[in-house]
């Protein structure tokens, strides 16, 4: 069974809140967690919300949209920025060099931050 989780900065603390995405209250969105018998909603900036990938890294880190990666790629090493592409409805990963499938994640990719979190990264990335 696929594992569907999200994630996004809580509102109020800026730390990062993992589980099920719930729009309350209009579009206010709303990380919802369940912990033993009871229930969990924190609100999450829109702007930090992404979906998980399925796939980790060489630590066993959940990898997210949003997420920036180091990659070992048959000419050398890269990084890229895990992205959601809505007309194809599947994750890619955009690199300097070109945009790849989320299925490239190997056993020696590993996360390095995201985008939200480490803003300096951002420009390892950015296409010329």
């Amino acid at each position: 069974m696929r594992e569907i989780l999200f994630r996004g900065k809580n509102i109020t603390t800026g730390e990062w809140e993992i589980g099920d995405l719930v729009h309350m209250f209009g579009e206010v969105p709303y990380i919802h967690r369940s912990y033993g018998e009871g229930e969990i909603y924190r609100e999450i900036d829109p702007d930090t919300i992404g979906q998980y990938t399925e796939q980790e890294d060489i630590n066993g880190e959940k990898i997210f949209e949003g997420d920036i990666l180091k990659l070992s790629m048959w000419y050398g090493e890269d990084f890229g920025i895990v992205r959601w592409d809505e007309e194809r409805t599947e994750f890619y990963i955009e690199t300097k060099k070109d945009f790849y499938d989320a299925l490239i994640i190997s056993s020696e990719t590993e996360l390095v931050g995201n985008i939200w979190d480490n803003p300096e990264l951002r420009s390892i990335n950015e296409r010329r």
